[in-house]
This record gives structure tokens, sequence and C-alpha cells, in this order.
């Protein structure tokens, strides 16, 4: 476990940026773990991708979401192995130790671990599970998806979890196929992260935006200018003037749409 910490980038480390749902293995771990994995069956080794990517669900909620390629027998292999912890009914899976978790998703194929997320999205009862899972099997830009998570990010910040709102808003900007809308949604996250830190984030995230900005209207001075005047308004603030930053950065989207449209 105490190689962990070596497979994170030094700003994860740092508490910069927020840990990764699953924690990279090192190529040590990987190799120790990798033996006992891939020996499984690909029906078994399907049924764990899907526990791995739902914790704490039970083959109630696995196996509908297998459709049909794997089944309840299939998780005994895993069982006996040691792999797992399953009650005899299978209602909760656990992972012994938890790092086998992550040694199943990065194990796997990248379109495995998208035919999962698309299964477990399909099954989901929350909006929030469903959107979670859709960004996650989604292979580029998707309007509805990111729209899906910015519905979602609004929910937890009124939970008071900002931390998964940041999180929520950064993939949905991700996933927007257009630029402006990609700027907003980073300038949301960097307005919700200055209140979970730390702030070199909402630095990052606030260059980010400009980035987007820029894409999509590189000729547009004022509207760069206004952006590089936002970043200069919260880096020379020793607390940080994330409030003038974020309507310094939505005033420049707002000009460079209406722009564009009176150039049309």
């Amino acid at each position: 476990m105490r190689e962990l910490p070596g497979a994170l980038t030094e700003r994860q480390r740092s508490g910069q940026e927020p840990l990764p749902t699953f924690l990279p293995l090192s190529g040590r771990l990987e190799a120790a773990l990798a033996p006992a994995v891939e020996r499984l069956s690909v029906p078994t080794r399907r049924l764990l991708l899907l526990a791995a990517l739902e914790p704490g669900a039970g083959l109630a909620t696995l196996l509908p979401a297998a459709r049909g390629r794997a089944s309840a027998d299939d998780l005994e292999p895993a069982r006996r192995t040691g792999l797992v912890h399953a009650d005899p009914v299978g209602i909760r899976i656990a992972f012994r130790p938890p790092v086998v978790r992550s040694a199943i998703v990065q194990l796997c194929a990248p379109a495995d671990r998208r035919w999962a997320h698309r299964g477990l999205a399909e099954r989901a009862e929350a909006a929030s599970d469903r959107a979670w899972h859709l960004a996650a099997a989604a292979q580029g830009p998707d309007e509805a998806v990111a729209t899906a998570l910015e519905q979602t990010f609004l929910a937890d910040f009124r939970r008071g979890r900002a931390a998964i709102a940041v999180t929520a808003l950064v993939r949905a900007a991700e996933l927007s196929p257009r630029a402006a809308d990609r700027a907003r949604r980073l300038i949301e996250a960097a307005y919700l992260a200055s209140s979970t830190g730390p702030l070199e984030r909402v630095t990052h995230l606030l260059a980010d935006a400009r980035m987007a900005a820029d894409a999509r209207s590189a000729s547009d001075a004022r509207s760069g200018s206004v952006f590089a005047a936002a970043t200069a308004v919260y880096l020379l603030n020793a607390d940080g003037d994330v409030d003038g930053a974020y309507r310094l950065l939505s005033r420049a989207i707002e000009d460079a749409d209406a722009a564009q449209t009176a150039s049309r």
C-alpha cells in the first residue's frame, strides 16, 4: 500500500487536484495482482468490473446490467480466490483488499469499461448515477450527457457536496461540443472550487476556461482581454477574488456570444 502515493501526480499528492476514483496501480502492484485477475473467465471478469464500477451493489443490480453476458455462478471463482467477499445470496460484494477494485478496472479494456458503464446507466434508479455512468461511457462530446451532469451538480451543490459538483462540472465541460458551453462550465467549476480549495485548482480552471473561450473566439480581442483581466484579478489578490473573476469571465462569454450572433 505504501506504493500507491507514488502512482499519483504531484498535484494530486499535494491536494491541488482531487484523487481519481480509482487509484492508479504502480507497476509492482499491477504485476502482483494481474495473474489472479487474468486467470478468471471472461464472464467473471465482466461481473467483477460491474461490481467495481458500482461499489456496494449486489447481484440484483449487477446481473441485469450484464445483459446476459454473466451469471450468478460466475461470482464463485472470484470468491474462491479471495478477490471478493460476498454473502451467500450476493446481496453485497466487496473487494479484498480494496486495491483489487482498482486492479479490476485498470486491467480491463476501455471498450469493456464503456460497456459496463452503459449497462449500469440503464439500471440506475437515481438520475445522478445514470448521468455519471453515461459520462464515463461517452467517447466524445455529448451535450445531452453534459447537461445531465450539470443538473446533477446543482443537486450536489444544494446538498453541500461542492467537491462532487466541481468534478461533475469539469466532466460536463469535457463533454461540451460548444466551446462557449465548455468555458461557462469551467468558470462555474472554478467558482465552486474556491469554496473547497485549494486555490491553485481555481487558477487552473480559470486558465482552462480562458483557453476554451479563446478557441471559439480567437479574433475577439475584447473577450480575450476580459479573460486576462479576470485571471489577473484572481491572481493579484492574496485571498483570491473569485467573485470578481467569475463576473468578468461570465461577461466575457456573454459578450463573445453576442458578437458571434451579430456577425451571422
